[in-house]
């Protein structure tokens, strides 16, 4: 821990070095300022906004330099809070340029030629020269390098004066408005605050004091001798300390109002007014030693009470601990057997992806059937609920584009139970004609799934196109449940309606429904025709800028755009779209679609 006595020394050398540093110098005039930068827009097209002025603080690093006789005299940069100190020989005329990256230069004159000889060889004090430059930035320099002002010691008052030079003006519709440099205002208030600063001879007299002013026969100053008041840091004060000072504060004003009263000269009324510009320091740093010794008082309170609550709170986080390490630890167990459990999971569900993926026809198997044809084929899943058929039997092929009840592993069951049915309706009882080929479809699915007994709350079916085209008659038979097909002709898109029956999930109450009778439609097929199939898996899928479904329209416009276009390029287009158009959003459903090309 540092001394008391080092502590009390270095606070004594600071205290002595401020107060030196505010002692006239003689035949000189001493400058203490500081520089700050405001933003004002002084152009003639700026409206009544724009010429508001926007003050920006002081500014660090300000150059300031001085010449005499447009010679450099010296120069140097403003520092922390933008002050500055400055001294100048008397008799001499300087100007001071300050100059900042990113403001406008500022050039004040000041004048010391007229000071008199016994005011010089006192020395003179300015205290707070502030000065604002400006960060608008302006084509026009010419009143950037002229002088905004003067200052200069008035004869007349005895004192430093000011005034303002190169007024701009700017016009207006009757007449020109004079815009003031701000630095004038503050200067001037300045002027006024530092009438008491001519340097003054130290007190003789133990009643009355003389003030040499170069005439011997002045008068002598009927007020009391002068009074000392040193000024302290607001936390180095204690409670007697303070009601000490309070007497003391009181006593010196008293003794200042006695002394006004008792005044005769300028020169009586300049020593007052020193000592009660000194007197209202020590008055506000009594006052500020008040507020921070209570606001001292008020942290040392809360800080009791938050060692209290960080006491309890330690105690609750250590009680919550050992309940978080207890947890973990379970959980750990926990986790363990189920990462077990899933990876067993997910190795059936990828087993079962291979099964069903060698149930489906690979892309060689199916270009054997049809060459110009391609099929985008993506499970939400691992196991899809989506699948497709292809065979051929004679001079016809049988393709179809099936959509089962749900997705994942519940669709993939259904996805089973319609791979092998179709299997024995086609392949093996070699019946082609798509209507018939569907009523066999549904009733095997109703009789699989006992969905015509009471008991039975299942109603899983699927939804499905199914076409046969004869490869002698170029005809092409369709037979749909609620799942249409598209063919394109001449950049033409025409429609092959479904019925409005699903394959299967019948009511058991309603038995008008158990014998469904699907119709077929057909269409000559030409070269260059296209045909469409699909499941709902696309045109649903939410996405783009308003987050919505695809939809019909966008999926017609979209095969109208392509269908000119190689089939193994027309399925990149539609995987590429449907890709961009989900963006981040999950996929909500398999998506299948056939594309072929006669």
């Amino acid at each position: 821990m540092i001394n008391k006595k080092v502590i009390l020394f270095l606070i004594f050398i600071i205290s002595f070095a401020i107060c030196f540093s505010q002692k006239s110098i003689p035949d000189k005039l001493f400058i203490d300022g500081m520089v700050s930068g405001y933003h004002q827009n002084t152009s003639s097209k700026a409206n009544s906004k724009e010429r508001q002025i926007k003050l920006e603080g002081l500014l660090e690093g300000v150059s300031i330099c001085v010449f005499q006789d447009k010679k450099t005299v010296f120069s140097f940069k403003t520092k922390q809070k933008g002050q500055f100190k400055l001294a100048l020989k008397t008799g001499n005329i300087y100007q001071l340029e300050l100059s900042k990256i990113g403001y406008l230069t500022s050039n004040l004159l000041i004048d010391l030629t007229g000071v008199p000889e016994d005011i010089a060889s006192e020395g003179l004090i300015f205290d707070n020269l502030e000065i604002l430059i400006n960060s608008y930035n302006s084509n026009n320099t010419m009143y950037s390098t002229l002088p905004f002002g003067k200052l200069f010691y008035d004869i007349e008052s005895n004192s430093l004066n000011f005034e303002e030079l190169n007024v701009k003006k700017r016009k207006g519709i009757f007449s020109k408005e004079k815009i003031e440099n701000p630095s004038v205002s503050l200067i001037k208030k300045a002027i006024i605050n530092n009438k008491n600063n001519i340097s003054l001879p130290n007190v003789k007299s133990d009643k009355v004091s003389d003030i040499k002013t170069g005439n011997s026969n002045s008068p002598k100053l009927a007020i009391s001798p002068t009074f000392t008041l040193k000024i302290k840091n607001t936390d180095s004060y204690t409670d007697d300390e303070i009601q000490k000072r309070e007497s003391e504060l009181v006593l010196a004003r008293k003794q200042i109002e006695k002394d006004k009263l008792n005044a005769q000269t300028s020169q009586d009324t300049i020593i007052i007014m020193q000592r009660e510009s000194l007197l209202i320091s020590a008055e506000n740093e009594l006052s500020s030693a008040k507020k921070y010794i209570e606001i001292q008082k008020k942290i040392i309170s809360a800080q009791k009470w938050k060692l209290f609550l960080l006491m309890g709170f330690l105690l609750l986080l250590i009680s919550l601990m050992f309940v978080i390490i207890i947890n973990h630890r379970q959980r750990k167990k926990t986790n363990l057997l189920l990462e077990q459990r899933n990876k067993k999971i997910t190795d059936s569900i990828n087993y079962a992806r291979r099964i069903q993926q060698s149930i489906l026809l690979n892309d060689e198997e199916v270009k054997k059937i049809i060459p110009n044809s391609f099929i985008l084929y993506q499970p939400r899943d691992i196991v899809s609920g989506d699948f497709y058929w292809f065979s051929e039997i004679g001079q016809k092929i049988i393709f179809a584009a099936v959509d089962c009840t749900g997705h994942g592993v519940p669709g993939a069951c259904m996805s089973f139970i319609g791979h092998s049915l179709m299997n024995e309706i086609i392949n093996e009882k070699k019946i082609t004609k798509p209507s018939k080929i569907l009523s066999k479809l549904h009733n095997g699915i109703v009789a699989l799934l006992h969905q015509n007994s009471e008991d039975m709350g299942n109603q899983d079916g699927m939804e499905l196109s199914l076409c046969v085209y004869d490869k002698k008659s170029k005809i092409l038979e369709y037979s749909g449940a609620m799942t249409p097909a598209y063919i394109i002709k001449n950049k033409e898109i025409f429609v092959l309606a479904p019925d409005e029956f699903a394959i299967g999930g019948i009511d058991a109450h309603d038995k008008s429904i158990e014998n469904i009778c699907f119709t077929d439609k057909q269409i000559q097929i030409f070269e260059n025709d296209i045909l469409y199939m699909f499941s709902d898996g696309f045109v649903d899928q939410f996405g783009g800028e308003e987050n919505i479904k695809f939809n019909i329209s966008r999926f017609k416009n979209l095969l109208l755009e392509i269908h000119e276009k190689q089939p193994s390029v027309q399925k990149s287009l539609l995987e590429d779209s449907i890709n961009k158009w989900k963006g981040k959003n999950k996929q909500i459903d398999d998506i299948l679609v056939i594309g072929i090309k006669f």
